[in-house]
């Protein structure tokens, strides 16, 4: 992915431990690389450390106004050992959905409200000042 913002979300555990699961964007990268959707090379990176599993989950925008949603997990909480999420694992937690319509609302205001200019570095320079 060209661009993208890097969002995390820790349930327990030491900050530093999901940083290692960074790492593992260079996976993702590789892995959109491969996608032959229309997608704008634009998106987010959520890292969830999970009580039940570590997961990292790549999200890009295409088609205009459809969000693709990648995800790579360990059941282990192993952030080492990520493998992309199967369909039996296709939940997505609600912090995680909170900021995903914070994604979307950027989203609509940068680029589909402008869409004979569409404002992509706008849409990256949009910050989320809350805690989920």
């Amino acid at each position: 992915m060209a661009n993208e913002t890097l969002w995390n979300c820790l349930s327990r555990g030491p900050a530093a431990r999901i940083v290692v699961s960074v790492g593992k964007r260079d996976r993702a990268r590789d892995q959109l690389s491969k996608e032959t959707v229309n997608n704008y090379r634009v998106g987010f990176v959520g890292v969830h450390d999970g009580r039940d599993a570590a997961f990292v989950f790549v999200d890009f925008w295409g088609n205009e106004n459809e969000l693709f949603h990648r995800a790579f997990l360990s059941r282990d909480n192993n952030p080492e050992k990520l493998s992309p999420a199967k369909p039996v694992d296709s939940s997505v937690c609600v912090w995680d959905l909170h900021l995903q319509s914070f994604e979307q609302a950027a989203w609509i205001k940068h680029v589909l409200r402008e869409p004979d200019a569409p404002d992509f570095d706008g849409y990256l320079a949009e910050r989320w000042h809350e805690d989920a």
